[in-house]
């Protein structure tokens, strides 16, 4: 599904209940501000996400938990200051590449981790994470 610059300002938490098969969703250039961490968990078998340049501030707990089949998630060019710490736990299994780039983010963490030939490793991404998070389980606010 590609709905890049369609003009999206928000997505219901119940968006995708009746497309559950869907393997990619576009949603680049829009002006989403917030993801329910309900938004996608009908998606089993997403395997490609791109929200980059929207307007998003915070990635909440168990956004991507439903998602275990996720390999690739374009988060760039948002406003992005604050990263919950499980916000990603149904993907890290699979997740090939993250793009954080241009976002509001300490240096080590906005830029685009892959397996190959990125800014960085995506077990250097998952290493930051634990990292952060070690003693906490609260959300991160990277302002």
């Amino acid at each position: 599904m590609d709905a890049s610059s369609a003009q999206i300002d928000s997505i219901s938490d119940n968006a995708f209940t009746s497309s559950t098969s869907l393997k990619q969703v576009l949603l680049r250039r829009n002006s989403i501000k917030t993801l329910e961490p309900e938004t996608f968990q009908a998606l089993e078998e997403l395997s490609w996400l791109d929200l980059g340049r929207n307007e998003l501030q915070i990635i909440m707990p168990g956004t991507f938990t439903a998602n275990t089949d996720l390999k690739i998630l374009d988060l760039d060019q948002n406003l992005i200051d604050t990263i919950c710490p499980t916000a990603f736990s149904g993907a890290k299994d699979n997740l090939e590449a993250i793009n954080l780039a241009y976002n509001r983010l300490p240096e080590e963490l906005n830029k685009n981790f892959c397996l190959d030939e990125c800014d960085g490793d995506i077990g250097e991404f998952w290493n930051i994470l634990d990292a952060l998070f070690s003693n906490s389980t609260d959300c991160l606010i990277l302002q």
